[in-house]
């Protein structure tokens, strides 16, 4: 299978899954329109023959601080693992909250969109406002606030919500940017979402695609979990899965444009070693060289996906929390030798990466 680009090139099946697509276009063939939005630096494929009514614009996930990419042009993404032909569905989370405060949060954004673009649905402990279309709504639904949500709260979140959860689903920029100006009386401070932990709210460009959502939902769950949780951990977690696919009710992610910032670092030498990555304080992950410290929190969680370490990793570092902040000597402890040991398999592992 391959799909075709308007230029007339071409690429193996493989390619799909960076699109956002791979889950349905196992044996599916999609032709897909490839459109460049210069303004963000953003690749977007959109879907001009539909499957079972889905159609949309489909994004290549893209850096939050585009000055720090190396080239300022997207990465060329890279084949997912292989999928199974049919997902394992896990079970949609049940509501953690009474149906008091998710009425009153629904009806609440209700009277904030008035517009008659946009509708509104509960799923579990989520309330979701969006102008997309039923059909691309529900498919959003089903595999981000459904299917990987559950597998989360199953494998890593044991602890939900205790308040609803606000999704805000924007169809396109102009939208997103609009409406989230006029709510909440500031532009976005990206042009693909965010969470916003005051409101416990996820406010997304949509059309950037189901990445960027499940990378921010990831964060309300853990935020939810263990909201003392170290930074390297909770950008860590949140950027694996902006690449996400389900294997056997599980959730993993894939490598993705993050990869060769890293590997550049590591051939260069540039790498902050894990001991101080692990140390950082929230200003200084987020203000000092952010976009390495993302790439190399992301790629440890994925080596520790790849070895079956990183759901009993997590829960051990939750519970070590109040004599071990960092979490280094957790770590340390789940890897069975000094971090400067790991770090040197986790460099030779991440080389090998493609």
């Amino acid at each position: 299978m391959t799909v075709r680009f308007v230029d007339g090139s071409s690429s193996k099946a493989a390619y799909l899954p960076m699109l956002g697509v791979g889950r349905v276009a196992q044996t599916h063939r999609f032709e897909l329109e490839q459109t460049l939005e210069s303004s963000h630096r953003m690749i977007q494929f959109q879907v001009v023959r539909p499957y079972k009514g889905r159609k949309g614009v489909f994004g290549l996930d893209w850096p939050l601080d585009p000055a720090t990419s190396p080239s300022r042009t997207p990465a060329t993404p890279r084949p997912a693992p292989p999928r199974p032909p049919v997902a394992t569905r896990a079970p949609v989370p049940r509501p953690s909250v009474s149906e008091q405060a998710l009425a009153t949060a629904l009806q609440e954004m209700k009277k904030e969109l008035p517009s008659p673009q946009f509708r509104f649905v509960r799923e579990g402990f989520f309330v979701v406002a969006s102008d997309l279309g039923e059909s691309e709504l529900k498919a959003v639904r089903s595999f981000a606030l459904q299917d990987c949500c559950g597998a989360l709260l199953k494998e890593l979140f044991p602890t939900r919500p205790a308040q609803p959860v606000r999704v805000y689903l924007f169809k396109d920029d102009k939208s997103y940017r609009a409406w989230t100006q006029k709510l909440f009386k500031s532009p976005p401070p990206t042009p693909y979402g965010y969470f916003d932990g005051s409101r416990n709210a996820l406010v997304m460009n949509i059309a950037t695609g189901e990445g960027t959502l499940v990378h921010e939902m990831t964060h309300a769950l853990s935020n939810a979990d263990f909201p003392q949780c170290p930074p390297w951990l909770f950008e860590g977690l949140g950027s694996l899965y902006e690449m996400p696919y389900l294997s056997k009710g599980r959730l993993r992610g894939a490598v993705n444009w993050r990869l060769p910032r890293l590997q550049k670092a590591i051939q260069e030498k540039k790498t902050l070693p894990l001991r101080k990555l692990l140390a950082l304080n929230s200003h200084e992950f987020y203000s000092q060289n952010a976009g390495l410290n993302y790439a190399e929190a992301r790629y440890l969680l994925m080596f520790l996906q790849e070895r079956g370490l990183l759901a009993g990793c997590y829960k051990q570092l939750r519970e070590a929390y109040p004599s071990d902040p960092t979490g280094t000597a957790t770590l340390e402890k789940a890897w069975g030798g000094p971090l400067e040991q790991l770090e040197t398999e986790w460099k030779r592992w991440a080389l090998q990466l493609h």
